[in-house]
């Protein structure tokens, strides 16, 4: 399966009677064919933008095969996470090696998912915005004086999601937040 916004005319022309592969061009959600892939491979080789493309896939458990260029600005470790080949014939190769070879792909998508895990769990969001707060001299014993109503109120949800991690402090009340922190002035 290809599947990705206006697919260039040469991956349908190569593609054409070959069994087994379809070109999608755009899903509506793409998660359904994430969950049915073996690898997701991101042969970039020039271009700009955002790669979190690759992160959804780290996400979903399914291994990632790409170049550099694909991966840039993207935190991974090279052939723990992810693979990254830039020669045409090595990233090649490396696809058809975790194609075929199932403990190099369940590892490298299990090392990959408890990545994402670490990284985007509501207990590193909770212990990544306490940092913030208490950089800006509001924590648990300090008071909230740096802080506007606006941020505040935008953060009941993450705010009851994260009772009993780090943010514990923050108790979502109907339609306000309150902050159980010394001298918070916004209640």
């Amino acid at each position: 399966m290809i599947a990705g916004r206006s697919p260039d005319a040469r991956v349908l022309k190569a593609v054409q009677g070959l069994t087994g592969v379809t070109v999608s061009g755009t899903v509506e959600d793409v998660r359904p064919y994430l969950w049915g892939a073996k690898i997701s491979i991101v042969p970039i080789r020039i271009g700009s933008g955002t790669r979190l493309k690759i992160y959804e896939c780290m996400a979903a458990g399914v291994p990632v095969v790409s170049t550099t260029v694909g991966a840039e600005g993207l935190s991974y470790e090279d052939g723990t996470d992810i693979v990254i080949e830039d020669d045409p014939s090595s990233f090649a190769d490396a696809c058809v090696r975790l194609l075929s070879e199932d403990a190099a792909r369940r590892s490298i998508a299990n090392n990959a998912l408890e990545k994402m895990q670490g990284m985007n769990s509501w207990e590193a969001a909770s212990r990544e915005f306490e940092a913030i707060l208490e950089s800006i001299g509001c924590g648990p014993s300090e008071p909230c004086r740096f802080i506007d109503r606006k941020i505040a109120v935008a953060m009941p949800a993450a705010g009851a999601v994260a009772r009993g991690s780090s943010l514990s402090h923050f108790v979502p009340s109907p339609g306000k937040i309150s902050r159980n922190c010394k001298g918070c002035h916004f209640q």
